[in-house]
């Protein structure tokens, strides 16, 4: 078995995680506050890979743990947390006790930057941001973030183990998540659309889904537009760009669901209405899509992997 690795975390993303690197052949110690919980969760997991042929059976890899055992250390701490800077800075004092002198300390993280979680850290240089794409154990994506202050030693180490984790990696020394930016800039132009009156929440995700969605996977957004003519973008962005949102705050109807606490599918309300039985559906069809589409991203995987490239 590789080696062991401490997973701190809450939450469906952290399951997913624990099943990733179970899938992997390490030895997981996955610290949360509800273990049976999670243990239920990510046997579910395991059981759906290794039907779907993922991975083979077993789970022997897997311990849960309401708490770290105080002076056991760890050579890597994966942190999965809210992006809420105390949490994210609580949560790496913690990790920064269980793990090794020279481990690797790794959390994720969406509008926060790397630089103003480095001094919560024992050793800044080798804290890294890790970003992972839910079900983190059917997606390809995994985003290593650092900064001036990294160690390069330490990001490539965490590329070479996303190939290993199943991953199509990609570094960037940004010191902040190029993927959240790129999801934001969406879901901003989309929210403006809808609360202007252009669109519905029906006609987005229609356009996304069949659109985007259709050719993204298999290409990529550069690429595809290389594919269909790159010179033809550049003029159309020309021209739009002076049309598109340029908000810095939240428009007011999705302002209006977080007040009331319309957090989703798993409140019965988010931007759609949704009984209990809608909300187990959707997760059913989410775990059968998610394997499928892993098979056949592999399929068409791309000649020169992205995850030889960095940023």
């Amino acid at each position: 078995m590789k080696e062991p690795i401490l997973l701190i975390g809450e939450g469906k993303l952290s399951y997913t995680v624990a099943a990733c690197l179970v899938i992997a052949g390490h030895e997981v110690v996955f610290a949360t506050k509800n273990p049976e919980t999670a243990r239920e969760h990510v046997e579910e997991h395991l059981r759906l890979s290794e039907k779907s042929g993922l991975r083979a059976s077993g789970a022997a890899g897997l311990h849960l743990v309401p708490a770290p055992e105080e002076g056991v250390k760890f050579p890597l701490v994966i942190l999965i947390t809210a992006d809420k800077p105390e949490d994210k800075k609580n949560a790496i004092e913690t990790g920064s006790r269980h793990v090794s002198e020279n481990g690797l300390l790794a959390v994720n993280m969406e509008s926060i930057e790397l630089g103003e979680l480095q001094p919560s850290a024992g050793a800044p240089e080798r804290l890294i941001g890790l970003n992972w794409s839910l079900p983190a154990h059917t997606t390809f994506f995994l985003e290593i973030i650092g900064n001036t202050l990294s160690d390069e030693t330490v990001l490539n180490q965490v590329m070479s183990l996303g190939k290993e984790w199943g991953k199509d990696p990609y570094i960037v020394r940004s010191g902040f998540s190029v993927r959240a930016r790129l999801n934001a800039a969406l879901t901003r132009e989309a929210l403006y659309l809808v609360s202007n009156g252009y669109a519905d929440h029906e006609d987005i995700d229609r356009n996304c889904r069949n659109d985007a969605g259709y050719y993204l996977p298999f290409t990529g957004n550069a690429r595809y537009m290389d594919l269909m003519g790159t010179s033809a973008y550049g003029v159309i962005m020309k021209d739009l760009n002076r049309h598109l949102s340029q908000d810095n705050k939240l428009d007011p109807g999705t302002e209006a669901l977080l007040e009331n606490g319309h957090l989703g599918m798993e409140s019965g309300q988010g931007f759609f209405s949704y009984s209990q039985e809608d909300a187990q559906e959707w997760e059913r069809k989410m775990n059968s899509f998610s394997y499928q589409i892993h098979r056949l991203i592999k399929k068409y995987a791309f000649e020169t992997e992205l995850s030889d490239r960095q940023i």
